[in-house]
């Protein structure tokens, strides 16, 4: 296994090569005894890095799958980005991160497929660090908020899908 690997070649006093490293780093401070269950230990390592696996492929994958499904059907959206793409990049170059911001159409659309799908209708919790005043709300120090995309992303108050069709 991955992390018996990296527990034979750690190098405890240098900087961590990856996650793993760095929790093995942690996990000699936090667990010495090497305790099976709880915090810092290998089953809690195996579940994050479970975790984080599946999270990163679950939602591109299905972010993928949704962008292609709508602009199948709609074909009007999709000759306007292949056309963005041919007259920015030409037809030789493979799409890289660095092009995002040279294709603000095809940026727009991916954006636009997120906010309609909502993939994730919960954000990851967070917790009040101070006391907070909202609109006149006070929100006390120490409260966990659970931040609710699909509410502001079906707002039509806030967002008009008709300008990309």
């Amino acid at each position: 296994m991955h992390i018996e690997e990296h527990r034979k070649t750690i190098d405890f006093e240098s900087e961590p090569r990856d996650y793993i490293d760095a929790f093995l780093i942690e996990q000699k401070k936090q667990n010495p005894k090497m305790e099976k269950y709880g915090e810092w230990s290998d089953l809690q390592l195996i579940g994050t890095l479970l975790d984080l696996f599946a999270a990163g492929t679950d939602t591109t994958s299905s972010t993928i799958t949704m962008f292609i499904f709508n602009i199948l059907h709609n074909p009007n959206i999709q000759a306007k980005i292949h056309k963005e793409i041919d007259s920015i990049l030409g037809r030789d170059k493979i799409i890289t991160m660095s092009d995002q911001t040279k294709l603000p159409y095809f940026n727009a659309c991916l954006q636009e497929i997120q906010r309609i799908t909502t993939l994730l209708p919960l954000n990851l919790f967070h917790r009040t660090v101070e006391n907070v005043e909202i609109d006149g709300y006070i929100i006390p120090k120490g409260i966990t908020i659970i931040p609710q995309f699909e509410s502001v992303h079906k707002d039509e108050n806030e967002f008009n899908g008709k300008i990309f069709y």
